[in-house]
């Protein structure tokens, strides 16, 4: 994992690989893989910013066409008071399924506040 944070931009960059055993009565090696990124470009401290994620997630690598891609894009606006930042934001987020999986795709609209202190 990487990041990097300044007053105008925030970075983030992640990798996951993972190797576990959820079920001891029937043991089986699950193996995850996939990356992850982030991108936030604000203004400052206080006003406004705009935000973006992308993943890419395969939740077993044994099973073909299971993987999954998430595209989160919005904005926010970020207010400061003395001992605190507050923003309020709005994101869009969209699930792509692989087709051989039959899970159907997912679209979201969040609004959220987010407390900084």
């Amino acid at each position: 994992m990487g990041s990097f944070e300044q007053t105008h931009l925030v970075t983030t960059v992640q990798y996951v690989k993972a190797l576990e055993n959820p079920n001891p009565i029937m043991p089986r090696d699950i193996r995850r893989s996939g990356p992850s990124g982030f991108i936030e470009v604000r203004q400052g401290l206080q006003g406004w910013a705009a935000l973006a994620r992308v993943d890419h997630f395969d939740p077993d690598r044994s099973v073909p066409d299971n993987s999954q891609r998430r595209v989160i894009a919005g904005g926010a606006y970020w207010f400061v008071w003395p001992r605190s930042r507050v923003a309020l934001v709005a994101t869009n987020e969209q699930v792509h399924y692989e087709p051989a999986s039959g899970r159907v795709n997912e679209n979201r609209l969040l609004v959220q506040t987010l407390v900084e202190f």
